[in-house]
């Protein structure tokens, strides 16, 4: 991970603790710990790394036409 990246942190919710984490961007990055800004608002300082992990973003796919991929429409119902 490296400053910048989107990341996800988990809950940290605990007696006396209620921390609940999200998605965020890393703003600063030590071995041990980080600081995350949050996309929602808020952020979080001194958040060890065991409780962040890289945001993964899904491949969008593009729509295809039927027509394009030689696929015959329904035939109609048989009288």
């Amino acid at each position: 991970m490296q400053l910048g990246d989107l990341v996800v942190v988990q809950p940290r919710t605990w007696p006396g603790i209620n921390k609940p984490g999200g998605v965020g961007k890393l703003t600063a990055l030590t071995s041990t710990d980080c600081t995350v800004k949050y996309v929602l608002g808020g952020s979080d300082t001194c958040i060890p790394l065991s409780f962040v992990s890289p945001q993964t973003t899904l491949q969008k796919r593009s729509r295809v036409p039927a027509a394009v991929l030689n696929v015959a429409p329904p035939s109609p119902p048989a009288a």
